[in-house]
């Protein structure tokens, strides 16, 4: 984690009434810019996990940020977090899988804060499962959420930001989408559509002053992920020996990695697909 984002977003909320304005002021004295300052954001599934780590950072930048997730509760709980820092911030339920849902949060984009810079398709859906033993329900499910749902979040924000001629499109994807990992099935191919997709937009629209990235997080720490590598052999401790870092992933990392793909600093990266796994994809796939 860089050094200027030292403090949580969560400590900044301890300066009470003074809020964002002077936290920036401190950072800018230290020789550390607000990288979003200005800008507004909108992102899926940021009730919870990385969705809702790059939310809060996103408004310790100095953002305005649309929070969507289906669960509106926990939507409203991270707007609550924002707010309390002295950001500001909006909460929306969104079903990603539903494109006016979608829309509908580009929309209040527009209404609440008078524009769109920052797009971050976060919202995914997977279950675990063998191929053979997968439903068509459930393929479906995970690919209307998952594959859909970016279609839908890079469709209504490239309708704003090509006329705008500037914007910034983050697709969240996932280190299951760049090879075959088992249980992983229709989130996966869903994946690997996401990367083709995320390259297709960027050559449609960098002429227009859009840049569309994606990120791929590795296994990141979870309460869910730490569950399931319980169910396995050698659980945790087997697992993370066969991570090149030798730990997961935060939450703060994959936040840490979109503020600089949605800033400034990254005006020249267009079309990357960009790996955050603690070396998982550098190492070559031969048995050990």
């Amino acid at each position: 984690m860089d050094q200027c984002y030292a403090e949580s977003f969560e400590t900044i909320a301890v300066q009470g009434s003074t809020g964002l304005k002077e936290a920036d002021h401190e950072r800018e004295r230290d020789g550390c810019a607000v990288r979003l300052d200005g800008k507004v954001a909108a992102v899926t599934g940021a009730g919870a996990g990385i969705g809702r780590a790059i939310a809060l950072r996103f408004a310790s930048e100095g953002a305005k940020v649309v929070v969507s997730d289906r669960d509106l509760a926990a939507a409203e709980a991270t707007c609550q977090a924002i707010r309390a820092a002295g950001g500001l911030a909006c909460a929306r339920a969104c079903d990603v899988s539903r494109e006016d849902e979608v829309e509908g949060v580009v929309a209040q984009a527009i209404e609440q804060f008078a524009q769109l810079d920052v797009f971050v398709n976060n919202a995914a859906f997977v279950r675990h499962a063998l191929l053979s033993d997968t439903d068509s329900k459930r393929w479906k499910k995970s690919l209307e959420v998952t594959l859909d749902g970016t279609f839908y979040g890079l469709r209504a924000a490239l309708r704003v930001m090509v006329p705008q001629r500037s914007g910034v499109i983050l697709n969240i994807s996932s280190g299951a989408g760049l090879g075959g990992e088992p249980f992983h099935n229709a989130y996966g191919a869903a994946k690997a559509a996401v990367h083709n997709l995320t390259q297709l937009a960027c050559v449609e629209n960098a002429q227009h002053g859009v840049r569309i990235n994606a990120l791929c997080p590795g296994p990141i720490d979870t309460e869910t992920l730490r569950a399931a590598l319980a169910q396995r052999p050698g659980g945790l401790a087997g697992f993370v020996t066969q991570i090149p870092s030798a730990r997961l992933g935060l939450a703060t990392e994959i936040a840490s990695a979109a503020v600089f793909l949605a800033s400034d600093e990254a005006a020249y990266v267009n079309g990357a697909i960009l790996t955050v796994d603690g070396g998982i994809a550098a190492r070559t796939g031969a048995p050990r």
